[in-house]
């Protein structure tokens, strides 16, 4: 009889059992490898994404600290421009002052180059 005219249970029924415990529990290794290595890369992705979420967090809100500096110099501006004091002056500076850190922030933050390289 040719091997390849035995149908696979005739195969199959051919083997000792300890042969067919031995493959299924290699079948069972070889799946529960598979789970764990899957498993194993997705904790990384998942860390990955986090810090990802944590980065751009912290760059939302460098940026809404320049956004508010930014509207307080302007209010700042329209105040001088319609009745200039040294007061308004000194705080103009302040605030520039304000929003030059937060643009040093936002230079130094790594997530708000690595967004810029993407784009």
């Amino acid at each position: 009889m040719a091997f390849g005219s035995q149908s696979p249970l005739h195969l199959l029924a051919r083997l000792t059992v300890k042969v067919r415990i031995l493959t299924l529990s290699l079948f069972t290794i070889v799946g529960l490898l598979a789970i764990g290595a899957v498993f194993f890369w997705s904790q990384g992705e998942l860390n990955s994404a986090f810090t990802r979420m944590n980065d751009s967090s912290t760059l939302a809100e460098q940026v809404a600290e320049l956004s508010e500096a930014a509207s307080a110099l302007r209010t700042i501006e329209k105040q001088y421009l319609s009745a200039p004091s040294s007061e308004r002056y000194q705080a103009f500076g302040a605030t520039l002052e304000q929003a030059s850190a937060a643009v040093s922030k936002l230079v130094a933050n790594g997530a708000a180059t690595d967004h810029a390289a993407r784009v």
